[in-house]
């Protein structure tokens, strides 16, 4: 009976002993998980500390503002359309776009030569508007009727039979050409701009401001792809790019003593004068901030 009993207390004594065992695991892994709790609490607040503090305020870095907009345009050219001068089939003496002197034979019709009357890059490529389109008519030309003036580019080549006064071809100014360029966006006179057509980026200048969201432009470089442009749909004008702090535009403080922007320097925050380089659409480029400041956008809370 005694030994019953000593087996029973003996096991009693590892039961304890066990209990004691998963006692101390629970505290070891509550004390484990409280930590953990607790270091996911700092890391957050953390986080939102920065998050809100970011959504607060913009680092005032020196950037680059691309001023870029999609315009449609008229191109034109000082051309002198080359006309059959008889009957029959056609054979070209010069290649496309060639540029050649005045009284130049460049093709012949038969027996006949197809004369340069004046200087120029030879194009055998038109659309029949080479006479109709002259200064007065393209200055009030508007966009509503720009698609008048989309028409087919015809290309003749030798060998193609061709009729007395027919068109085969164009003489070309071998320098200058133009854009009248229909957009409300703001230019002024001998603004410097860019025009990039089919992946060209071809550097002009403003000549005109005109009426009805118009104004022409004068670019004086002269490609092989130019004699081809007339109507041009949905083309990037670059206007020059402006440096400085860009900030949104409802950040910028005007008053009649000037011009201000509210930042925060040194854990400070205080109304900082600045100079206007330039706005765009709803930016704008601002020069004077101290280095390492921050441009407030939301006061504290």
């Amino acid at each position: 009976m005694g030994y019953c009993y000593c087996i029973i207390k003996s096991n009693r004594y590892g039961f304890y002993s066990q209990l004691s065992d998963v006692s101390t695991v629970k505290k070891k892994t509550k004390g484990i998980l409280f930590f953990v709790i607790l270091a996911v609490i700092v890391v957050g607040a953390v986080i939102w500390l920065k998050w809100i503090n970011r959504s607060r305020y913009i680092e005032a870095a020196t950037d680059t503002l691309v001023r870029a907009v999609e315009v449609d345009a008229l191109c034109y050219r000082f051309e002198v359309p080359l006309y059959a001068p008889a009957d029959g089939k056609i054979e070209q003496l010069v290649a496309d776009n060639t540029r050649v002197p005045a009284n130049t034979v460049v093709a012949m019709v038969g027996s006949y030569p197809v004369y340069a009357e004046r200087a120029g890059t030879v194009s055998w490529r038109y659309d029949g508007l080479e006479k109709l389109l002259i200064p007065g008519v393209i200055m009030v030309l508007k966009h509503d009727f720009l698609g008048d003036w989309d028409k087919p580019v015809k290309k003749v080549s030798s060998g193609d039979v061709v009729y007395k006064g027919d068109i085969v071809g164009k003489l070309v100014d071998n320098y200058s050409w133009y854009l009248i360029v229909y957009s409300n966006v703001s230019v002024y006179r001998n603004e410097k701009v860019q025009v990039e057509i089919g992946g060209k980026i071809y550097e002009g200048v403003v000549q005109e401001v005109l009426s009805d969201n118009r104004f022409s432009v004068v670019i004086n470089y002269y490609d092989s792809d130019v004699a081809g442009y007339r109507v041009l749909r949905k083309i990037k004008l670059y206007k020059e790019p402006l440096r400085g702090v860009i900030i949104p535009q409802d950040l910028l403080i005007e008053t009649d003593d000037g011009t201000y922007v509210k930042i925060s320097y040194r854990n400070r925050e205080r109304t900082q004068p600045v100079r206007v380089v330039g706005k765009w659409e709803d930016k704008v480029v601002v020069d004077g901030l101290p280095k390492g400041s921050l441009v407030v956008v939301s006061p504290a809370r």
